[in-house]
This record gives structure tokens, sequence and C-alpha cells, in this order.
């Protein structure tokens, strides 16, 4: 089931700077994330069960608020949204329908039960994209969830 909007903001799972107007982030079925950190994401992976070297991150420059995505690139975004995961809940990032049918994608990993951090996500261009600092660029949507046990992982508490 997916948890009322309303719910996450009323009881502060879902926080947010005080200069967001959150009606006009507030969805049908979740709320929308803004996109304030832009990291490009290059090289190679290198993992196993033992070990993990993960690809390179590097900013992308702004010109007058905005960022130049590349066709064929990857990137990682933050929001400005921060969020508590309880312990009965799971959530993850879905694109806006915008980007989609612009062919860009736009996801996020699992939020985990537990998990207390900034949301993010990840951006893949199919096209090029002037991509305007602080636009709503994702949808955060919840679902009810019994978890095994809480996240208590390498990124609890921070910067996604």
């Amino acid at each position: 089931m997916i948890i009322n909007p309303q719910y996450l903001i009323s009881n502060e799972i879902i926080t947010f700077p005080e200069t967001i107007d959150i009606d006009k982030h507030t969805q049908q079925n979740g709320i929308d994330i803004d996109c304030v950190t832009l990291t490009e994401l290059t090289g190679t992976l290198n993992i196993s069960e033992k070990h993990k070297e993960s690809v390179t991150s590097a900013p992308v420059s702004l010109n007058d608020d905005v960022w130049h995505l590349k066709k064929g690139s990857v990137y990682e975004f933050n929001s400005s949204f921060e969020v508590s995961v309880p312990s009965n809940m799971g959530g993850s990032v879905i694109g806006r329908s915008t980007f989609n049918r612009a062919g860009i994608l736009i996801r996020s990993s699992w939020f985990d039960s537990g998990f207390k951090g900034t949301l993010g996500g990840t951006i893949y261009c199919s096209n090029d994209c002037m991509l305007t600092k602080g636009t709503r660029i994702g949808q955060f949507i919840m679902h009810e969830a019994a978890s095994a046990k809480l996240y208590d992982g390498q990124y609890q508490g921070k910067k996604s």
C-alpha cells in the first residue's frame, strides 16, 4: 500500500526547507522532490562480496543556475528533502512524467526501513537536458513494509 503524502508531511517523516511550497510538491500518491546538487558518474564499478571500488563522481558546473546534462551520461543528484523512514515503511524515487517522455530516466534504489538522510537518486540521459537548479525532477513514494531489520549501512545520516 502506498502511504498518503499528507501523512508523511504531518508526521515529519519527510522534511524540507521553509522556502519550499509543499502544496506545489504534494501529489496524489507521493511528494515531488527537487534537484539541488548534481554530480556526473564515470568510470568502472569494481565490486565483489569482499571488495567495492566505486565509480568516480565529479560536480557538474552551473551556468546561471542551469546544468547541461549530456546525452549518454549518468548523474547522481541530491534534493533538499530529508527522510526518516519508519520501521514499517520503505520508499523510492521515480521520475516525473515530463522527464520520462523526453527520454530522461530518474530513479533511486530502495530507501530501507530505518534509513535517515537526504533523498536523491540517479539521472540517465538518453537526450541532452538543460536542468535548472531547484527543479522538481522526481517523486518520492513510500510503501508499507514488514521489515526484517532496520537499515544501518554506510549511507545512514549522510547525503545520498
